[in-house]
């Protein structure tokens, strides 16, 4: 299977470049630094992501997708370049007026369009049934350290107990960018209307011990 995805960004910054030295003599030290970045307020881009499937005649469920397998994004609104110097000279105890030594640049120009791409990342998943259980696995291998992209795997495992018309379901997960965290959900079934509703932990198994908290609902109609 492919997905393809019209993407309508808001706002992005990167830091395109950064350095700086510092040099200690025998009565001073001197010191430059700078970071420069770029950032836009408006963009639009595309996503492909690719898929594939198998279903086993003993009711095993095997899937592959390679998400932002291509992907490209075009910021061309309000795009600025800004550049923050930093500088210091005749820094020691002796020098009472450590403000005139220290000296500092913030300039913003007009920059130019860019783009930029979405990471990439790899999910291997599969699922069975189990009596009135549908057990689920999931390996995520991001291939860059990028927003919630980790080249640090991800595995996350779940159940459902099928129960007629309702679904309760548990799951736990580890690795990657998000870290620990444990989830519940249930699902209702109400004839062709599904209703969904989910809740994850942000960095802790345990509600004590995470830093947030997600929730999810969703509804849909399934004929």
């Amino acid at each position: 299977g492919v997905n393809l995805r019209y993407l309508h960004g808001l706002y992005e910054m990167h830091v395109a470049s950064a350095g700086g030295t510092i040099t200690t003599g025998m009565e001073e030290i001197t010191a430059d630094a700078h970071v420069n970045t770029l950032s836009a307020e408006g963009g639009r881009g595309y996503g492909v992501d690719v898929g594939l499937a198998l279903r086993t005649p003993g009711g095993l469920a095997v899937g592959l997708t390679l998400e932002n397998a291509q992907s490209s994004m075009e910021w061309d609104r309000n795009v600025e370049y800004r550049e923050f110097r930093l500088s210091a000279d005749e820094i020691n105890l002796l020098n009472s007026d450590l403000d005139a030594s220290v000296s500092d640049a913030d300039t913003v120009y007009t920059g130019d369009p860019y783009t930029t791409e979405l990471p990439r990342s790899a999910r291997l998943g599969a699922s069975g049934k189990v009596g009135p259980f549908v057990l689920a696995a999931d390996w995520v291998q991001g291939f860059e350290d990028r927003g919630l992209v980790s080249t640090e795997p991800r595995v996350l495992a779940g159940v459902e107990w099928q129960l007629g018309f309702l679904q309760p379901r548990f799951g736990a997960a580890t690795g990657g960018v998000q870290g620990d965290s444990a989830s519940a959900g249930l699902g209702v079934k109400l004839g062709f209307w599904r209703i969904d509703a989910a809740a994850v932990t942000r960095g802790g198994m345990k509600v004590g011990d995470t830093k947030g908290l997600g929730v999810a609902v969703a509804s849909s109609l399934v004929f």
